[in-house]
């Protein structure tokens, strides 16, 4: 089940890739398969809603500091966290993003990106998880 789980989250992560870099879109779809296959792969249990749950922290997160900065982190990052958040649990998911938003900092300090230029986050998200897998 680990190796199915871990193919679903790439294949997830490598098509909203896609479509954030391509249309500034994340596929609902894509949440919801998600957060159903943690559901899912959760089974029902006190312990498995708890991991849900703490899972759910960093896209609840993300999804703040969205309103907070009036959209420059958009809901599809947020909401796609909050379902990665359901299959990996809080703390992978929390070292993926961190290791991802690492990255994205990386390329603004290196200046191929200018100060106010929209950056998709999903390929950082993307090359975070499969550092994640590597480790």
């Amino acid at each position: 089940m680990e190796t199915m789980r871990e193919i679903v989250i790439l294949g997830v992560l490598a098509w909203n890739s896609y479509t954030d870099i391509r249309a500034r879109k994340i596929g609902l779809w894509s949440v919801v398969l998600l957060g159903s296959f943690g559901f899912i792969l959760g089974g029902i249990s006190v312990e498995a809603a708890m991991k849900i749950a703490w899972g759910l922290l960093p896209g609840i997160c993300m999804l703040g500091i969205s309103l907070v900065t009036k959209g420059a982190l958009g809901l599809g990052d947020g909401f796609l966290t909050m379902g990665l958040g359901m299959c990996l649990g809080a703390w992978e998911t929390t070292m993926t993003l961190l290791t991802g938003l690492f990255w994205a900092g990386w390329d603004f300090m290196l200046g191929r990106k200018k100060k106010n230029a929209e950056l998709p986050l999903v390929p950082f998200f993307l090359l975070g998880n499969l550092i994640r897998l590597l480790l």
